[in-house]
C-alpha cells in the first residue's frame, strides 16, 4: 500500500495539506452564487479533479482504511451538496455528487498505480529489483 511507503514527515505534511484542501473546498462550495458563469460541464470536471486530489492527499496522509477515506470524502460531498441548497444563488446537484464519486474512484486508481511503482519500505534508495 502507498501509505506504507511514506515517511512520517510526508504523512504529516499530507495531513496538513488535506485539512487545508478540505477547508478551501468547503469555503469555495459554500460561497453564494459562484459558478453560474462557467461553461457547461466544467463544474463536473472540477468536482472530479478535486475529489481525486483529496483522495490522493488522504492516501499520502495514511488515512486507513481506504474505504473509510473514500466514505468520509463522499460524506463531505454529500453534506456540501445539502448545504448548497441553503446558500443564495447555489443549488445542490446529483451530478456534482456523482462527479465527486468518480473523482474518488480516479484517485484510488492513481494511488494504486503509484503504490505499485514505488519501492517497499525496506528497499535501499537507487536499488533496482533483480
Amino acid at each position: 500500500m502507498l501509505q506504507d511507503k511514506m515517511t512520517p514527515t510526508v504523512r504529516r505534511g499530507a495531513r496538513w495539506a488535506l485539512a487545508c484542501a478540505l477547508a478551501l473546498a468547503t469555503w469555495a462550495a459554500l460561497r453564494p452564487g459562484i459558478g453560474a458563469e462557467w461553461p457547461a460541464g466544467l463544474d463536473k470536471v472540477l468536482h472530479l479533479a478535486a475529489y481525486a486530489a483529496l483522495y490522493g492527499l488522504g492516501t499520502l496522509a495514511a488515512i486507513r482504511p481506504a474505504w473509510g477515506l473514500a466514505g468520509g470524502l463522499f460524506c463531505h460531498g454529500l453534506i456540501i451538496e445539502g448545504l448548497q441548497s441553503l446558500v443564495p444563488g447555489r443549488m445542490s446537484s446529483l451530478g456534482d455528487l456523482l462527479a465527486d464519486a468518480a473523482g474518488l474512484g480516479v484517485g484510488a486508481l492513481i494511488a494504486a498505480r503509484c503504490a505499485s511503482r514505488l519501492p517497499g519500505p525496506g528497499a535501499a534508495r537507487g536499488s533496482q529489483p533483480q
